[in-house]
C-alpha cells in the first residue's frame, strides 16, 4: 500500500481537543458521527495520510474520544466495561467487519489496537497510544522505537562533486518512493561525516528529518523487528523522518533485510562485500 506523507504540518489543523466537545456532543444526543464533526481536524489528516474512508475516520475519532474523555466512553460501550469491537460497530453502522480486519489499514498501520478475545466483536479495541499523541499535537516518537532510535552528527558542508551526487540520489529516491511507496539507496565510501552530510541533504530534498537507526534493529527476532518495522514505516509518515542505518559494511544479510522495509531508507557504510545484489528499489 502507498502512503503519502505529508509536509511539517505548516497549517495546523484542529487538534482532538478542538473536535473533542462537538464529539460528545453527538454521542450524548445519539447522533452517529459524520464526517463533518471533525472536518479540518488531525482525523482529515489522518485520512489522507492513511486512505481511511468516512467510517474508518469516524471510528478513531471515537476512540480518542474514549481515551481522553469518560462520558464518550460510557456513551460507546454496552457494557460499562472497556470498549469492545462490538460497541464500536453498533455506534457506527456504516463501520463494517473488513475494517477491523487483521489485514485492515486501521490495524496493519498500527492506528488502533484489538485484543483479541474468543470472537472480534468481544474483542477490546483501543487507540494506539502514539496516535493518540500525534492526534494531540505531540511529537514524541513512539517509545517502541526508542531503544533504537539514534541523533545524526550535525550535517557538513559538501563539496560541489558530493551535493550533485547527493541530488541525484535524492530525486531518484523521490521516483521510487512516488511510484511504489517504498525506495532505498546505499551509500558506501568516504567518511562518515560526508556520508551523513549526503544523508541530510538526500532527506531535506525530500522534505523529510534524517533519524539514526541503530544497526541492532536488524538483529532483532523476526517478528519482533517485522512489528517494529512497521511502527518505524508508521512515523515516516506521521512525522517525516527517513530513517538512516550506519554499518561498516554492507552485505548480503543486509540487503536481504532492505526487502521487508516499507519505507525510504538510507543506508551509510564504510564498505560493501563483494557481489552484493541489491533488493528491487535499491540503487
Amino acid at each position: 500500500m502507498t502512503v503519502q506523507g505529508s509536509d511539517m504540518r505548516m497549517d495546523a489543523p484542529l487538534s482532538l481537543r478542538d473536535v473533542l466537545p462537538k464529539i460528545v456532543q453527538e454521542l450524548e444526543a445519539g447522533q452517529t458521527l459524520d464526517r463533518s464533526v471533525f472536518a479540518g481536524s488531525v482525523f482529515d489528516e489522518l485520512a489522507a495520510l492513511f486512505g481511511l474512508n468516512d467510517a474508518e475516520i469516524a471510528a478513531l475519532a471515537l476512540l480518542a474520544g474514549a481515551a481522553l474523555d469518560r462520558r464518550c466512553a460510557a456513551a460507546l460501550s454496552h457494557s460499562g466495561g472497556s470498549l469492545s469491537v462490538g460497541d464500536l460497530m453498533a455506534s457506527l453502522p456504516r463501520l463494517d467487519w473488513e475494517s477491523l480486519s487483521s489485514g485492515s489499514v486501521l490495524r496493519s498501520w498500527f492506528l488502533i489496537r484489538v485484543d483479541r478475545a474468543l470472537n472480534l466483536q468481544d474483542s477490546a479495541v483501543s487507540i494506539d497510544p502514539r496516535i493518540l499523541d500525534w492526534c494531540l499535537g505531540l511529537a514524541t516518537p513512539d517509545a517502541r522505537l526508542g531503544p533504537y532510535l539514534r541523533p545524526l552528527a550535525q550535517a557538513g558542508i559538501l563539496s560541489d562533486p558530493h551535493t550533485k551526487v547527493a541530488d541525484g540520489c535524492a530525486e531518484r529516491l523521490a521516483d521510487r518512493v512516488s511510484r511504489g511507496g517504498t525506495g532505498h539507496s546505499v551509500i558506501v565510501g568516504e567518511g562518515p561525516a560526508t556520508r551523513d552530510a549526503v544523508a541530510a541533504r538526500i532527506a531535506q530534498a525530500l522534505t523529510m528529518e534524517p533519524v539514526g537507526v541503530d544497526p541492532a534493529f536488524f538483529e532483532l527476532p523476526v517478528v519482533e523487528r517485522s512489528a517494529l518495522e512497521r511502527i518505524l514505516a508508521r512515523e515516516t509518515v506521521l512525522a517525516r523522518v527517513m530513517p538512516v542505518f550506519a554499518l561498516e559494511v554492507f552485505s548480503a544479510r543486509e540487503a536481504s533485510r532492505l526487502r521487508t522495509l516499507e519505507m525510504p531508507t538510507l543506508i551509510l557504510a564504510d564498505e560493501m562485500a563483494h557481489r552484493v545484489a541489491l533488493p528491487p528499489g535499491a540503487e
